[in-house]
C-alpha cells in the first residue's frame, strides 16, 4: 500500500486516471480513502492542489463515461474525503464540479454532505469571483 499510497499524492492528473483504472478490485478504494484521510492533515498547500486537481480531473473525465460505476461513485467519496482541507477556492471548484456531476445523475447524493459551513465558504467565493 505504501508504494501505491506514494503515487496517488504524487500523482499528475494523467497519471492517476491509470493508477484507478489500474486497481485490481474495489477493495483498493477503502486504501486510497485511508491514506488520503491520513496524508491530507500534513500535506503543504502546493501538494494539496496537486491532489485536489488531479481528482478534479480523474472525476470530469469519469463522468463523460457511459459506465457510471462502483469507482465512480468511490471517486466521489475521495473528493468528499479531502473536501474539509480545501481552501475556499478549490472548495467553491468542488461544489461546482459536484453540480455538473449532479445534472449528468452522477452524484450520488455528494451535495448532501457538503456542511452547511462549507456552502457558506463556496458561496462567498463565487461571489468574489464574480464581483471581479
Amino acid at each position: 500500500m505504501c508504494r501505491i499510497t506514494w503515487r496517488v499524492f504524487n500523482a499528475l492528473p494523467n497519471e492517476l486516471d491509470g493508477v484507478f483504472n489500474a486497481l485490481p478490485n474495489d477493495f483498493y478504494f477503502y486504501s486510497y480513502r485511508k491514506a488520503l484521510e491520513e496524508i491530507s492533515t500534513k500535506w503543504n498547500e502546493e501538494q494539496s492542489e496537486r491532489v485536489f486537481s488531479a481528482l478534479i480531473f480523474v472525476s470530469k473525465h469519469s463522468m463523460d463515461t457511459i459506465n457510471y460505476t462502483f469507482k465512480d461513485r468511490q471517486l466521489v467519496e475521495l473528493l468528499g474525503v479531502i473536501s474539509t482541507k480545501l481552501n475556499d477556492k478549490q472548495l467553491y471548484l468542488l461544489v461546482i464540479h459536484l453540480l455538473e456531476r449532479a445534472k449528468k445523475k452522477c452524484s450520488e447524493g455528494a451535495l448532501l454532505k457538503i456542511s452547511e459551513d462549507m456552502w457558506k465558504r463556496a458561496t462567498i467565493c463565487g461571489l468574489k469571483e464574480y464581483m471581479q
